[in-house]
């Protein structure tokens, strides 16, 4: 009955179970098979119950202490029991406004989040408690008000979006994290071995800002206003103790980081002899025709690297590999690309503005 997305649905109604049950199978929450006539009475509680048969099977209602503001807690009687029974449960039929606060209470103390979605004044008691709560906008005047969003569209579908949306700023967050850091290590690691084997920076101070540039103001537009794939539904819930920073963006930031400083040292090391530019180590880079190619390779190539590791960090999930899905669906990300390579891209051609960041044209 959960989606893969940690997400169960439960229909809770002060309607007749029967009733409930019906509607329940029509907009998905409930399986047809379930209610198969061959299906035995006992396997069908399992998943369908009269809030009266709930109260019995969980010890009845316990309230506690009246509080200032005259709110009543409430729980179910045998937590346990109400554990147990709430791993199937999906359907309670002829259910008090009492009977709503005590399964949000119950959830909760099983430290899940509850949403609560209603538009009459039996769902007030069980908006009071729950962590979100939605009213629909052709409810009472007063269940909107106690509620934290108002569903202006009367359409459930709503919620779904808004799920898909809340997930999303927390995917943009990782992604943009995963970027900055990656580019962070990669760019430390590339100057600490120019000073070793270079005897300076490969990057001068230009360059560097560029590169901040790229990382943190463009990185930003690119990566956080992305809209939400469709994986991120399917994605765990998050909790209060999720930690942004997951194993697996702590994977893609060292496997990247690694693949950009074997590429960068490869560059540095052999690109005298491979794109024959023979220079001294002690020649300025403005004077040798030769030393200012070879560290305008290394800067493109550096920049390149993080250009299409923006591309690679469009998907942060752990089972999520084509980062090409949906491509196209954020004008932002493109227009960034599109900054980044052109402004390369005049910066190593004739006439271009090699002369801001002390880079030659690669085609002389």
């Amino acid at each position: 009955m959960a989606t893969k997305g940690g997400v169960q649905v439960r229909l809770v109604s002060g309607d007749n179970l029967d009733t409930v049950k019906a509607f329940a199978v029509d907009c998905g929450i409930l399986s047809k098979e379930i209610l198969d006539s061959n299906m035995l009475v006992n396997t069908q509680e399992q998943y369908c119950l009269n809030a009266k048969t709930l109260r019995e099977r969980v010890g009845g209602i316990e309230e506690g202490s009246p509080k200032e503001d005259g709110t009543v807690d409430v729980r179910p009687g045998d937590q346990q029991a109400f554990n147990q029974i709430m791993d199937t449960l999906v359907v309670v039929g002829r259910a008090d406004p009492i009977d709503k606060q005590m399964i949000c209470a119950g959830l909760q103390a099983m430290q899940k989040k509850v949403a609560v979605i209603g538009e009459g004044l039996n769902d007030i008691k069980a908006f009071e408690i729950a962590d979100v709560s939605f009213a629909m906008g052709s409810g009472t005047s007063i269940t909107r008000n106690k509620a934290s969003m108002v569903l202006l569209d009367n359409n459930f579908d709503s919620c779904v979006k808004a799920i898909l949306r809340g997930r999303n700023i927390y995917a943009n967050i990782k992604r943009f994290l995963q970027f900055q850091i990656t580019v962070n290590f990669s760019c430390l690691f590339v100057i600490m071995f120019g000073m070793i084997y270079l005897t300076e920076s490969p990057f001068n101070a230009v360059q560097l800002i560029w590169i901040n540039l790229i990382m943190d103001v463009l990185g930003a537009l690119a990566l956080a206003t992305a809209a939400p794939l469709p994986s991120v539904i399917h994605q765990p819930a998050i909790t209060h103790d999720t930690p942004i920073l997951q194993k697996v963006i702590w994977r893609q930031v060292y496997g990247v980081t690694l693949w950009n400083v074997i590429v960068m040292v490869l560059v540095m090391y052999f690109g005298r002899s491979m794109f024959s530019l023979p220079y001294q180590s002690s020649d300025q880079v403005a004077d040798t025709p030769n030393k200012q190619k070879h560290f305008t390779i290394i800067f493109n190539t550096f920049v390149f690297l993080q250009f299409f590791n923006q591309i690679n960090c469009r998907v942060v999930g752990p089972a999520d590999f084509n980062v090409f899905a949906s491509f196209f669906s954020n004008w932002i990300f493109i227009l960034v690309l599109a900054v980044i390579y052109f402004v390369q891209l005049w910066a190593s051609t004739p006439n271009g503005i090699g002369w801001l960041f002390e880079t030659c044209a690669i085609e002389q």
